[in-house]
């Protein structure tokens, strides 16, 4: 058995050393230790909630990657080693810096850039919208930048933060790596394969999970209450040892 399936606490996590594995059941495990991650269990039913996301759309499954990345550096280290191999493996041209949408991917990126020993391009968030931020150093017009995220649903995030960073940087060519690196693609099946304006994007782990219009969610139409997952961890996690 991998030694960190065994963690039973947080302070556990600062065990992991560059180099240990990370599979899905690894990463699964951590999620749910940590109560960031949920699926819904089995058919539609009125005694289960289902999740009310941020946007205004319901699901059946939720997963707070962004949390992990911020609060424990040991384990985004490791997933960021795993993207750069992913990365390595398929490598089709040289890249001279990397960015990923705030606040959820920044230091992921920076990991990535500094395992690359490439430049880390910042964004940050400003009213809910993605700015470049303006103190440092602008992009060279032949220069070719990776996209990474720490979870995509839908290309939004991502084309904002490729936008912020043409605004900034008004002589730069526009050129991005045409593959897109995400830790969890848990974007809609029905709405076919995750793209970023003609970009692929390529996932550690990929997560089937359905979005719906509250006004057609078969969740709803059965009674479930929809609920945020963060608000209501008692419901979604009750097995929890951490936040």
């Amino acid at each position: 058995m991998s030694t960190i399936l065994t963690f039973t606490r947080p302070d556990q996590l600062d065990q992991i050393m560059p180099g240990m594995t990370l599979g899905q059941a690894e990463f699964e495990h951590i999620m749910k230790m940590l109560g960031l991650m949920w699926t819904y269990d089995g058919e539609p039913c009125e005694e289960k909630s289902h999740a009310q996301l941020a946007s205004p759309m319901h699901s059946n499954g939720f997963f707070d990657v962004g949390s992990l990345m911020k609060g424990y550096p040991e384990v985004r280290w490791n997933l960021a080693q795993q993207l750069v191999d992913r990365f390595s493996a398929n490598q089709a041209g040289p890249i001279h810096g990397v960015i990923g949408a705030p606040t959820s991917s920044t230091d992921l990126a920076g990991d990535v850039a500094e395992i690359l020993r490439v430049r880390h391009f910042i964004l940050d968030k400003i009213e809910g919208g993605i700015v470049w931020r303006e103190d440092q150093e602008n992009i060279l017009g032949y220069e070719c930048l990776l996209r990474v995220e720490e979870l995509m649903t839908t290309a939004s995030s991502c084309e904002k933060a490729m936008e912020a960073v043409l605004a900034g940087n008004p002589g730069w060519g526009g050129t991005y790596y045409p593959i897109v690196y995400t830790i969890v693609d848990r974007s809609d099946p029905a709405a076919g394969p995750l793209s970023v304006r003609g970009s692929t994007v390529d996932s550690l782990f990929r997560y089937e999970v359905r979005n719906f219009d509250p006004a057609v969610c078969p969740y709803c139409a059965v009674g479930s209450p929809a609920l945020k997952p963060k608000e209501n961890r008692e419901i979604f996690f009750p097995n929890a040892v951490a936040a």
